[in-house]
């Protein structure tokens, strides 16, 4: 059985993620910026393969339907919006909850369509499920060396 989700992620894109996200979060007695396109957070995302489906659930507390936009182009699915914060007149003592701009791109399969990808947001998780994942065309091998000439 081969793996579902080979390729899906690009490692080393992931590592930056993750050190980015550990280096750019607040840290105590840190005031915390509206983040802009620029610096934009990412989206924590689990990957589960349901029968022949891939289903990508991804956090997204506090944000509302109308702040999610997801787009599919040229196998590359990205899901962006924003999240507000609250208008407060307080002063912090902590700050550690995420807002502003968020963006998340993920590389799916060869062959997956837009028609073929159905969502759905409950309790601040967006399930985004690709249909027929497993029925998607495989790499062929090719032979080095196998010149017809």
């Amino acid at each position: 059985m081969t793996n579902p989700f080979r390729g899906f992620f690009d490692s080393i894109s992931e590592n930056n993620r993750a050190v980015e996200n550990w280096m750019s979060g607040p840290h105590p007695g840190e005031v915390q910026k509206e983040r802009g396109h620029a610096d934009a957070w990412t989206p924590e995302l689990d990957v589960v393969s349901e029968g022949s489906d891939l289903v990508m659930l991804v956090d997204l507390p506090g944000v509302r339907e109308d702040g999610i936009d997801l787009s599919l182009s040229d196998g590359i699915l990205t899901i962006s919006g924003q999240k507000s914060s609250r208008d407060t007149s307080g002063e912090y003592y902590a700050r550690e909850r995420r807002f502003g701009y968020f963006r998340r791109s993920v590389t799916l399969p060869h062959g997956v369509r837009a028609d073929g990808v159905e969502t759905s947001l409950e309790n601040g998780v967006l399930e985004i499920s690709v249909r027929d994942y497993a029925t998607l065309s495989e790499p062929q091998s090719v032979k080095v060396g196998n010149n017809q000439s």
